[in-house]
């Protein structure tokens, strides 16, 4: 996860949004990086990823800020300005699938939460609706239980229950569903 300095609004058009998006398509195609899961709101944005190797997540985020900041101020003539960012990013180790299940949903809904749109997957800047295009724009890993039928009624509906529970019936249903 990464805000910008002073929780100032770094993405108001869709120009602005497809900027970062090309950028992360970048840098995943750059980098030892696999996507899971994003959503990119209006001051920050949040990335679900796995990496095998030690120090290639601190590689990747910084080429994507990095980048991402220079643009940013060259668009908008704005370089000696300041900075883009609040700081370094944010990353969590996510330790079981349960915990993965929750991540991804909790990120995959953030604009449903923030009030932006009625439904996840109409926010058109998050891995949910990424993955109902026929044309992508960003390569996502292939996960079973995010590609579920019941994954977006899941991010959409209110909890019942423990959220533990929850996330692991739907992450065994998925790999129920795994063909082998």
């Amino acid at each position: 996860m990464n805000r910008s300095s002073r929780r100032t609004r770094l993405f108001t058009t869709s120009r602005d949004y497809l900027s970062l998006m090309h950028v992360l398509a970048e840098g995943l195609d750059r980098h030892r990086v696999d996507l899971l899961a994003f959503c990119v709101m209006p001051n920050h944005w949040h990335l679900v990823v796995h990496v095998d190797e030690p120090g290639e997540l601190s590689k990747f985020m910084h080429w994507i800020t990095t980048t991402h900041a220079r643009r940013w101020h060259r668009y908008r003539r704005t370089v000696g300005h300041g900075p883009v960012y609040k700081g370094r990013f944010l990353s969590v180790p996510i330790e079981s699938e349960a915990q993965l299940v929750r991540v991804c949903r909790y990120v995959e809904r953030n604009a449903l939460r923030a009030g932006l749109v009625r439904r996840a997957e109409h926010w058109a800047w998050s891995s949910l609706a990424e993955r109902s295009r026929v044309k992508k724009r960003i390569s996502l890993l292939s996960v079973p239980f995010l590609e579920s039928e019941t994954w977006q009624d899941y991010v959409n509906t209110v909890e019942e229950g423990p959220p533990e529970r929850v996330a692991m019936e739907l992450f065994e249903e998925s790999i129920a569903l795994e063909p082998g």
